[in-house]
């Protein structure tokens, strides 16, 4: 199952940003068609239902695990995965403007969460 980032009340329910569209449409991977999954908030069952909850900054983990409680291994940041990157967190492309950069981060990440899958 896809794991789930807590999503802020006004996201509840929404897909995808139009700017985030684009971005993936011009882009060689398939993301563009892919059905795209609605934002939701974190239950307390989530720790039970996924296998791995994946957050994208330090905000994201403090909220999941207040919520969650602290399941290490379980519970971690996308740039958990991909240490090398130089970056602690993915940047929000909405406040950077750089939707290249944050691609290339969920790219490599979820390239590295594969790996680790294959390798469990």
């Amino acid at each position: 199952m896809p794991s789930l980032q807590p999503a802020q009340a006004h996201q509840v329910g929404m897909t995808e940003k139009t700017c985030t569209k684009a971005h993936a449409a011009h882009s060689s991977n398939t993301a563009s068609t892919r059905q795209a999954l609605p934002a939701a908030k974190i239950k307390p069952s989530d720790a039970e239902h996924f296998d791995y909850i994946i957050v994208m900054d330090d905000n994201n983990l403090r909220e999941t695990e207040k919520q969650l409680g602290f399941y290490p291994g379980k519970i971690f940041k996308l740039t958990d995965l991909i240490p090398d990157s130089g970056y602690n967190h993915v940047p929000d492309p909405w406040y950077t403007g750089d939707f290249d950069e944050t691609y290339r981060l969920v790219d490599a990440g979820s390239l590295a969460l594969l790996e680790k899958l294959k390798q469990a």
